[in-house]
Order: C-alpha cells, then structure tokens, then sequence
C-alpha cells in the first residue's frame, strides 16, 4: 500500500483519439460550409451545368465573330488598294490628257476631240 507520500496518479492518454476528434470536427465543419454553399446556389437557381453550356455558346459565338472580323478586315483592305490603284489611274490619264492637250495647243477641233474622248471615258447617263 502506497504511503502517504507517495500518491499514484493514473491518467488517461489517447493521443490518437483526440487528433481524429479534432480531424472530424474541421471535416464535419468544412463539408457543413460547403453543403451550405451548395443548397444557397440551388435555391438561387444556378446551375453548374447551364453555366458551362452559356460558356461554351459565348467562345463559339466569339469565334464566330472573329472570323466575321478577319473577313471584313481583308475585305476592307482590298477596297483600299483597289481605291488606291484608281486614283493612281486617274491621276495618270489626267496627267497624259494634259500632255496631249499641251501638244495639240488649244485649237477648237482640238477641243472637240478632248470632248468627245472625254465623253467616251466618262459617260454621262442621259435620263430618257
């Protein structure tokens, strides 16, 4: 029998028992939050699913349109050239009429002739 001086303390030791309470404690918590989460989105009327499908609508829309963009860029560009090219040409027919006028002098058959070349070049619609 122990003396007095000498007392038994008897303790209990479960470590491992108070690290799984712990472990389950935070998961219950976690998955409690998260099924919160989840019941707050389906009461709202989201849906993972349906938002998935509008992003897949909304690239192919956008792929769509960006194709649509490049088409009317090179479009857009070629309408520049050509309008470069006739302004280029009438520049240059301008400036041989004038060359020609110049050649011929400024005599009244000459003028004729300018006029009718001129009215071959560019008709004029006459309204009927």
């Amino acid at each position: 029998m122990p003396t007095e001086t000498q007392q038994l303390i008897v303790k209990r030791h479960a470590p491992r028992r108070a690290v799984l309470l712990w472990a389950g404690t935070v998961l219950g918590t976690l998955l409690g939050v998260w099924a919160t989460f989840e019941a707050g989105r389906l009461l709202a009327g989201y849906s993972v699913i349906d938002a998935e499908r509008e992003r897949f609508a909304r690239a192919a829309e956008i792929r769509e349109l960006t194709a649509k963009l490049r088409d009317t860029e090179s479009k857009l560009a070629m309408a520049e050239v050509a309008r470069r090219v006739d302004h280029e040409a009438q520049t240059q027919v301008e400036k041989s009429l004038a060359e020609l006028q110049a050649r011929l002098g400024d005599t009244e058959d000459h003028r004729d002739a300018t006029a009718a070349f001129l009215g071959k070049a560019q008709p004029v619609f006459h309204g009927r």
